[in-house]
């Protein structure tokens, strides 16, 4: 099969394989290296080269490389049916079932995991499940599908909790299968959760989709999701992603599945950063309705989506959020516009010494950079003075005692020191969202919290947290502005004139 440039689509890949192999109907699948298992290929899907694909018809099943340059080397490279063959070149053939029991009727009882117990499988199979040896593709697969086979008596689409109970029944039955190498007990059932959701998922659309269990469900997953009346109507927060609304190629089924994946990715010493990326923002819609509709804490947030809470990745939530922009774009520009009359203002207050310290060494510093920061950071201090609320609400020094009760605080930075190095740690809920080097970064993760977390703004820090979002990020929404927020602007533009 010729595959040009980056890669070949559905539609190509299937002329090529009804022309070589002379069917009429055929099912494409292509290998996912990352969870060793095959998946049904999407009609908008582009197959890289150099993948494995299948070509499903009703009799056999064949397997090729995409990456085949002709019809006679794709020929050549169709393997034999008989296992005792030593060489493995790239493509092979395997038996399919061609056709499958019928089932009148499903037990309806939703407790049926409680008892289930794991099927008989081949002798071989069970054999090699028993020793812990590394399973061949077909013996996976005949694995998969004994299970597949099994539950669907009592229901097509598993629950989340009973993927993990039937795992665990697995799991328990072979034992040694939990020790894998370089892997986590952990890990390894998350990888059999997961290829047990590519085998429903692929056996509903390619065996049983006329069944009208799995026909009611299409129709219902074909069903644009109801977007709440009102909210969307107006930026909330001024985010024009607050609540999006889920692409139109996923569903629950494959929405877990990234969810599951990007936990497995997590555990590796050399994750797929690009793959998180695009899971992260496939998933969006769905962690937006957990954190927004559903209210959940940030314990849970991070429960489900612990790669939210890894370096940088609020700030990379922050930006889908708003559509295009970072935070340290927005918050540099606006510190830039109005930080030196900040500092010129608070300075006639009664004011914390650390601002006085901080415009010494703004005054020490040689570099332009590095001065321009430590004015930055000296402005961060000033903003909840000059609003008349206390930076003791907001950070948190290591050399000071708080004059605030934090416990009606739920965001803030603590400030440590490592060998005289100070380290800036965002805190929500008691959980340490991002570490810091400097105070701008920080700040940056802070303000980036409330809108990623849809926290409130605590009334401590109201009037601060509003002149931050309004004046200084220059986000607007319908929401309006403390009358002092207003005054302390006209202030600040008085002050700018006179320099």
């Amino acid at each position: 099969m010729e595959v040009e440039g980056t890669g070949a689509s559905l539609i190509q890949l299937t002329a090529k394989a009804c022309q070589l192999f002379q069917l009429d109907v055929v099912t494409m699948q292509a290998w996912d290296k990352d969870f060793e298992e095959w998946a049904d290929l999407d009609d908008d899907q582009t197959v890289p080269t150099n993948t494995k694909i299948k070509v499903l018809s009703t009799p056999s099943l064949v397997t090729l490389d995409a990456s085949c340059s002709s019809e006679a080397s794709c020929v050549g490279s169709i393997q034999s049916q008989d296992d005792s063959q030593q060489y493995e070149p790239s493509c092979s053939v395997l038996p399919v079932k061609t056709s499958t029991p019928t089932r009148s009727s499903l037990v309806t009882k939703s407790n049926w995991h409680i008892s289930y117990k794991i099927p008989a499988f081949p002798d071989s199979v069970a054999d090699k499940l028993r020793a812990g040896k590394l399973l061949k593709e077909a013996e996976r697969s005949a694995v998969l599908e004994s299970i597949y086979d099994d539950v669907k008596l009592y229901t097509y689409y598993p629950t989340a909790l009973q993927y993990e109970t039937i795992v665990k029944m697995l799991l328990d039955t072979y034992p040694k299968m939990k020790v894998q190498p370089d892997m986590a007990e952990a890990d390894v059932t998350s990888l059999w959760k997961i290829r047990m959701q590519y085998k429903f998922c692929n056996a509903r659309k390619r065996e049983d989709s006329s069944i009208p269990a799995v026909k009611s469900r299409k129709r219902k997953a074909k069903t644009p999701p109801q977007t709440v009346k009102g909210k969307l109507d107006v930026p909330i927060w001024g985010m024009k992603n607050y609540l999006p609304s889920r692409p139109e190629s996923e569903d629950d089924i494959s929405i877990n599945k990234h969810i599951e994946w990007m936990k497995l990715e997590l555990s590796k010493k050399k994750p797929n950063y690009a793959r998180v990326e695009e899971c992260m923002s496939i998933t969006l819609a769905d962690r937006r309705r957990l954190i927004v509709e559903e209210d959940a804490t940030s314990e849970v947030v991070k429960k489900v989506y612990p790669w939210l809470f890894e370096d940088e990745e609020i700030l990379l939530e922050f930006k889908r959020l708003e559509g295009k922009t970072t935070m340290a774009q927005l918050l540099g520009e606006g510190l830039s516009k109005y930080g030196d009359a900040i500092i010129r203002c608070t300075l006639k207050m009664k004011h914390p010494t650390v601002i006085d310290t901080a415009m010494k060494n703004t005054s020490m510093e040689k570099d332009e950079g590095a001065r321009k920061e430590s004015r930055m950071h000296a402005a961060i201090l000033s903003v909840p003075t000059l609003l008349n609320e206390k930076l003791g609400a907001m950070i948190v020094f290591a050399d000071e005692d708080s004059v605030t009760d934090l416990s009606d605080v739920p965001v803030y930075i603590q400030v440590t020191e490592d060998e005289g190095v100070p380290e800036y740690t965002v805190i929500v809920e008691t959980l340490e969202v991002a570490t810091s080097k400097s105070l701008f970064a920080a700040m940056c993760n802070y303000l980036a919290v409330f809108y990623v977390l849809n926290m409130a703004y605590e009334p401590l820090l109201k009037k601060t947290l509003q002149f931050f979002q309004k004046i200084i990020l220059n986000i607007d929404d319908t929401t309006p502005a403390d009358k002092s927020v207003n005054k302390i602007l006209e202030k600040l533009n008085m002050q700018m004139a006179k320099k």
